[in-house]
């Protein structure tokens, strides 16, 4: 994920007070005790920016609780790093943060766009967890029936929707292949046939013919149903452009007053000589 980074810029009465800190105990005692601030308060800041993102980004359960932060030294100067720093989310984080250039020219990140497909396939609706996450891979390893149906308007090219008449479908194909199967044997027998293997097989192609009969008529009523209950599990576009959300820099910037003077308390008390 591509980072931001904020700077404190000191005023020429506070950089006084820093260069008596590190005149009165050291540089690296100074640097320390500010990491250690950092480490403390990053996870503070962190748990905060989480509850934000729960209240106010959809389905994003599993990102906000990735949220988390740290104190560390970057290229020699206290720093306090706060975002996705590992994890499942990682992989999605900066593109939420940052949206992509047809969205915001300034995105590190491009368009997305197939690679190995003509379209996108993007989950909806019962394809995501309720925390946003896909429930699966992608459409190939969907354990349902899906059903292919064109929209082709713009950016569209059509969805995926599961399919809740396949099964009765399926059934009455299965049906009407024993039906046919029966008849045939019924065809072969000799007229006049009054053996019982020939009362059997005439049983067998009645009792196979009502059996399809039934199936025929609860698919056909399954595909009319299917009309108001198929549910769109993917939207099967040719590029995906995302709007940036920037719920890591904006939610900082809200709390970087605190964290300013949070951070003078500490130095404060340091300069008075009520930290070793």
């Amino acid at each position: 994920m591509s980072e931001g980074q904020i700077a404190f810029e000191f005023d020429p009465e506070s950089r006084s007070l820093l260069d008596q800190l590190f005149i009165r105990f050291g540089k690296a005692k100074v640097f320390a005790a500010v990491v250690e601030f950092f480490a403390r308060e990053s996870l503070v800041i962190a748990g905060k920016i989480s509850r934000i993102v729960l209240q106010t980004l959809r389905q994003q359960g599993n990102l906000a609780r990735s949220i988390t932060g740290r104190g560390e030294l970057i290229d020699g100067i206290p720093a306090c790093r706060v975002g996705i720093l590992s994890g499942a989310a990682l992989q999605y984080a900066g593109v939420q943060e940052f949206g992509t250039k047809g969205k915001d020219p300034s995105s590190p990140y491009p368009t997305i766009k197939p690679k190995n497909a003509k379209t996108l396939a993007m989950p909806v609706e019962d394809s995501l967890t309720t925390s946003g996450v896909p429930r699966y891979e992608g459409p190939k390893q969907d354990p349902r029936d899906l059903k292919f149906e064109l929209i082709a308007r713009g950016n569209l090219v059509g969805r995926l929707v599961v399919d809740t008449a396949a099964k009765h479908v399926s059934k009455a194909r299965v049906a009407l292949a024993n039906s046919v199967a029966a008849r045939q044997k019924l065809r072969a027998l000799k007229d006049g046939d009054r053996s019982p293997e020939a009362r059997a097989v005439r049983a067998a192609a009645k009792k196979a013919a009502r059996a399809y009969a039934l199936a025929s008529s609860r698919a056909g009523q399954a595909q009319l149903d299917a009309i108001d209950k198929n549910r769109t599990a993917y939207l099967l576009l040719r590029k995906l452009d995302l709007e940036p959300r920037h719920y890591l820099r904006d939610n900082f910037l809200k709390l970087l007053p605190d964290i300013a003077r949070k951070l003078a308390v500490t130095i404060g008390r340091y300069l008075n000589g009520s930290a070793a």
